[in-house]
């Protein structure tokens, strides 16, 4: 029998039984299903049915309104979002001064066209860059020993040749061994006397010097030769050999082709980029260069489109280039010093450091600059540059020719020496016919010279004005523009102390052997080219006096050779630091030599290249030493 429940209001009466199943059922199905937040799209599709006809035109267009604002939304941030980064693709070209022969980095050095495309082709154990200094490049650790005598070179696994084979030990050994064959003639075998090179294993090199150097590591930037290709040519025949020009190396381009005219002469070099490259992968597609007899001539294919950019833009050319549309000059500091030598052993004179101090005093530095480089370097001071490392910057030359003459009365005793000042009071009248004569030839580059005779004034006081010739030298340069008018900047300026110069000229195909080889002059102008390191030894060492030595000024000083011995000996950059500031003070103290100003590096290259930075070089070929940021094409990307 069923048992009704009790009817409340209106509710129907249903038993309890199935009240409480009915209760139980909903309870699971709520707790079961999720509550829906939106209408599905079936209840969507019934809209329609439920607005009228303007709920319905109201609808669309808030519709409209909606995906027009995400697409307004959508486009700004795409816009705003959206950038140019490098992609691979482009070519450029390039002209040169010179002809390429070797692109061997045995020989490479020799000649800057060479060195150039040789450090594209071609990667050493190290690497200079312009902000971090030498760092590993073929090598992937390096370790000095304690003694500062043992080089351990641990080589990447990731490198190889453009011909497939991977750069290995022995690749390296083959190289150094060939510096140090004198059969192979290379220019490098002095960086590398008394340097034992071992194989440790595949990867491993191992360096032995007899005595610690503390710029060894710059020597290995050297590029690495694959010994498969070289191992098989005599060393006699390794000038002769096809792969001096159709080069194979482990850097970021590899060559592609070359063209030679009817005289046999390269006229132009192509280099593509090497995919397989170990670093950074380059940019540009292909790079040619192509090759002249001189400037005049390179800047005439620039005029005629032959070339993009030049390698090399002379200062009498720069202001003129920098007009150009679709042009960018860039100068980039060089470790080039331009020094005034004093050759003490050509005239008795030059061997007083006073007379040499008061050259300095009349010598004013900045005008130069400013004249011949057109301010495009630095004013120096000292042999070693203020971006090396032991720079002492509490030396200074103080213009003064005031100064100068003072000193010069102190030094000299004029009346012994039968030279005689121009006694400002002397007229016109007293003058002899002989001096009038002279003064007319040449009123800018002579002054009037007292005769020894009843005539003569002797002055014992310093005159008013300026004094008359009392000393005499004479100047040899390269047959340059820029050295030529720093030598006429230099004969003016000294003429305030009646010191007089005849400039002596030698084209730079002669310099070597006429002047630097036999030391043929009395004060030499000439570029001075530092290398990675600091190490003044090749030129300021005794040692380096005799033929062939980098000792120009044939300075002679048992102090300083003893500090640059012990700053190549010495592994603490402070330590080597310390040594060369004292050296420094003792070179400023005698002052063989006048340090006018660090110069800069003038290149050319077109607008259509970006990411180029190019701070500062030591050699020319380093301009290339981040390549690897170079572009030409682009493509869109967001960021």
């Amino acid at each position: 029998m069923s048992v009704l429940s009790p009817q409340i209001g209106d509710e129907p009466l249903v038993p309890a039984s199935e009240k409480n199943s009915l209760d139980l059922a909903t309870r699971q199905v709520q707790a079961i299903a999720k509550p829906r937040r939106f209408p599905s799209w079936k209840q969507w599709k019934q809209l329609s049915r439920v607005l009228n006809r303007f709920e319905r035109k109201l609808s669309f267009f808030a519709l409209g309104c909606l995906i027009l604002g995400l697409g307004i939304v959508g486009g700004w941030y795409v816009f705003t979002h959206r950038i140019d980064i490098p992609t691979i693709g482009g070519e450029y070209t390039e002209g040169l001064i010179g002809q390429p022969q070797y692109l061997n980095p045995l020989y490479a050095t020799a000649k800057d066209v060479d060195a150039d495309i040789a450090s594209l082709l071609f990667s050493g154990l190290m690497k200079w860059d312009p902000e971090e200094g030498l760092i590993n490049d073929l090598a992937s650790d390096t370790v000095i020993s304690e003694d500062g005598k043992t080089y351990t070179i641990t080589l990447r696994e990731d490198a190889t040749f453009h011909n497939g084979d991977p750069v290995e030990a022995r690749d390296v050994i083959f190289t150094i061994n060939a510096i140090q064959d004198a059969s192979y003639h290379s220019p490098l075998a002095v960086s590398f006397a008394g340097v034992t090179v071992a194989q440790t294993d595949e990867h491993t090199i191992t360096f032995t010097l007899n005595e610690p150097f503390a710029p060894f590591l710059s020597a290995l930037t050297v590029g690495i030769l694959p010994a498969n290709v070289w191992g098989s040519i005599p060393a006699a025949h390794t000038q002769l050999a096809s792969y001096n020009l159709e080069a194979i190396g482990s850097g970021p381009y590899r060559f592609l082709e070359f063209s030679k005219d009817k005289t046999g002469s390269v006229r132009s070099y192509t280099l593509e980029r090497y995919d397989a490259y170990y670093g950074k992968q380059v940019f540009i597609e292909k790079i040619t260069f192509k090759f002249y007899s001189d400037t005049t001539s390179a800047l005439q294919a620039f005029e005629n489109h032959q070339v993009e950019g030049l390698g090399y833009i002379p200062f009498r050319q720069q202001e003129e280039l920098e007009k150009r549309r679709g042009l960018i000059l860039y100068y980039p500091t060089i470790r080039r010093e331009i020094v005034l030598f004093f050759n003490q052993e050509s005239q008795a004179a030059l061997k007083s450091i006073d007379l040499r101090l008061a050259l300095a005093q009349a010598t004013d530095k900045q005008i130069i600059l400013d004249d011949a480089a057109r301010g495009k370097g630095k004013v120096i001071h000292t042999p070693i540059l203020p971006d090396m490392l032991g720079f002492n910057e509490n030396i200074a030359d103080t213009f003064d020719v005031m100064a100068a003459n003072t000193l010069l009365d102190d030094t000299f005793d004029w009346a012994e020496n039968q030279t005689y000042r121009l006694d400002p009071n002397i007229t016109s009248e007293e003058e002899t016919e002989e001096e009038k004569e002279e003064t007319d030839t040449d009123k800018e580059t002579v002054e009037k010279e007292i005769v020894i005779e009843e005539t003569a004034v002797v002055v014992e006081e310093e005159p008013t004005g300026l004094p008359a010739n009392i000393l005499r030298f004479t100047l040899t340069t390269i047959d340059s523009g820029e050295y030529i008018r720093a030598a006429e900047l230099l004969s003016e300026q000294w003429k305030a102390i009646g010191v007089t110069l005849d400039i002596k000229t030698v084209s730079a195909e002669d310099f070597y052997s006429q002047v630097l080889e036999p030391k043929n002059y009395q004060i030499l102008l000439t570029g001075v080219l530092l290398g990675v390191d600091s190490d003044p030894y090749p030129f300021w060492h005794s040692s380096q006096i005799h033929s062939g030595g980098l000792n120009l000024a044939g300075y002679a000083n048992t102090d300083v050779d003893t500090l640059l011995e012990e700053a190549r000996a010495a592994i603490d950059d402070g330590v080597r630091g310390e040594k060369y500031r004292a050296f420094q003070d003792q070179i400023h103290k005698d002052m063989p030599a006048i340090f006018l100003y660090q110069s800069s590096y003038g290149y050319a290259l077109p607008d259509k290249i970006q990411g180029v930075s190019i701070p500062s070089v030591i050699f020319p070929s380093d301009r290339f030493a981040r390549i690897e940021n170079w572009y030409i094409k682009t493509k869109k990307a967001l960021h």
